[in-house]
């Protein structure tokens, strides 16, 4: 759910007091956890019925954004809504997920003597010094850790799996399709 791991485990560990996500000052929402409420919508309704039709969320998206821009926030949202998915597929620096925030964190120096700490790893018995490249995917059998992918493609035995080269070029679509979309939105009276 939204903001169940804001903070991370600094936060659960009471090291650090909880914060606003966003000092906005024409906020139309009381409460931090209002602004997901698409989330919820879809949670819920989509909870309820898989089959349920999405007039019931674009009435909400008109009634927000008006009948021109609903259709286009609708694909916003679809595509928006991949990106952490994959990053944290390909990209699990830590396990369980309570330690990582992707949001924020940059994955690890390229080389473990840039790490901000010795052995920059939130579950030190598991692996130390951690660097991006050596990160393990959260899905070790679909994903290539990027230094599994750089041995095997140099020794002539790539896996059936999917390649740190297959992953930037889904990004970098579906960052693609966000700006084309929001231009659109944008360019709307």
């Amino acid at each position: 759910a939204p903001l169940s791991l804001k903070g991370g485990h600094a936060t659960v560990q009471k090291q650090m007091a909880p914060w606003k996500l966003y000092k906005e000052p024409d906020q139309d929402h009381r409460w931090e956890d209002e602004r997901y409420w698409l989330w919820y919508k879809l949670f819920g309704r989509l909870g309820y019925s898989s089959a349920a039709g999405s007039e019931i969320w674009m009435r909400e998206l008109e009634a927000r954004f008006g009948h021109e821009a609903a259709a286009e926030m609708e694909h916003l949202y679809q595509l928006s809504g991949k990106i952490l998915p994959l990053i944290t597929a390909f990209h699990m620096p830590v396990h369980p997920s309570l330690c990582y925030w992707p949001e924020l964190s940059t994955g690890g120096a390229l080389f473990a003597e840039h790490n901000y700490t010795k052995d920059y790893n939130y579950n030190s018995k598991v692996q130390k010094n951690v660097t991006y490249t050596d990160t393990e995917p959260s899905d070790p059998g679909l994903f290539y850790r990027i230094t599994d992918f750089v041995q095997d493609t140099l020794d002539g035995r790539l896996k059936a799996k999917y390649t740190p080269l297959q992953v930037r070029d889904w990004l970098l679509a579906l960052a693609d399709g966000i700006h084309q979309t929001a231009e659109r939105i944008n360019g709307l009276p």
